[in-house]
């Protein structure tokens, strides 16, 4: 451990003093986002996935992630967060980041701390493969067999990890290589982890996000200035209501009244003028 601790970089956890702008959307659409985002962390329907928060820069994408590390951290649920920065030694670069998220991985996780440690013994020159090597060796692997030694009555664990800024990590193919190998984890591994990314949306990472095989596992969520009047937003969730009551298979079952006008209310305010609320909602 001694040794995987020398590997990490220092003032990448997201607790280590930086500050970021707040976001410089109104704070009933920041409350939107956050919502939006606990709701992706704690579906039952999926035990891994991946997250692409974007937007363009000041947009507020770090206090966003800053905010989610600190209160998933407070939950117990936050595995590792990783925060680049593009003018900080270390930071910048991706040469650092596995050996960083193993090692908040071996605390936060307790069961994978052997299992971490075993593997820097057995090959203290991991640090010197590629970065899927590391993946595979320091986070893949220990979280499979840890997951997989649990008693079913254990405290569920911390899966969250956070990246931050993927867009300040120099050179456009790692940036690329980083989502590639990330989303080859949760694909092919089933590594049950949620990883939360934000970012610019510079080509190599949109591009690789929008790739097809990615589509049915990521979900991705934009902060702009797009924004929809209220009663778009309601009339777009009545439509689909009546859509739902009209063609689900179960639809003898539903009541007349439902949704409340209550209730479709309270939507249209957490939707804060953003379509993908919406959306998002009548999906489920």
């Amino acid at each position: 451990m001694d040794i995987l601790e020398r590997r990490i970089a220092p003032g990448a956890f997201h607790d280590l003093g930086r500050k970021y702008d707040p976001p410089k959307c109104q704070a009933r659409m920041m409350n939107a986002i956050l919502s939006m985002i606990n709701t992706w962390l704690s579906g039952e329907q999926h035990d891994c996935g991946m997250l692409w928060l974007y937007g363009p820069g000041g947009a507020g994408k770090s206090a966003i992630a800053q905010t989610i590390s600190q209160l998933c951290n407070e939950r117990g649920v936050l595995a590792a967060s990783f925060f680049f920065a593009k003018d900080i030694p270390g930071l910048n670069t991706e040469k650092r980041l596995m050996a960083t998220i193993a090692h908040q991985i071996s605390l936060s996780v307790p069961e994978t701390r052997r299992l971490i440690a075993q593997a820097v013994e057995s090959d203290s020159a991991v640090f010197q493969g590629t970065l899927e090597t590391q993946l595979n060796t320091l986070i893949v692997n220990p979280l499979i067999h840890a997951f997989a030694e649990r008693r079913p009555s254990s405290r569920h664990p911390a899966r969250l990890v956070v990246i931050d800024g993927l867009d300040e990590c120099q050179g456009a193919n790692v940036q690329r290589y980083i989502v590639r190998i990330l989303s080859t984890a949760l694909i092919h591994r089933r590594v049950p982890l949620f990883i939360l990314v934000s970012s610019r949306p510079e080509p190599p990472i949109r591009d690789s996000f929008n790739s097809y095989d990615l589509r049915e596992l990521i979900t991705t969520l934009v902060l702009d200035d797009a924004y929809l009047p209220d009663g778009e937003i309601k009339r777009f969730l009545w439509t689909k209501f009546d859509a739902i009551k009209a063609t689900h298979p179960l639809r003898t079952y539903i009541p007349p009244a439902w949704p409340s006008p209550q209730m479709v209310h309270v939507l249209v305010q957490r939707a804060a003028g953003q379509f993908i609320y919406a959306s998002t909602v009548i999906r489920y």
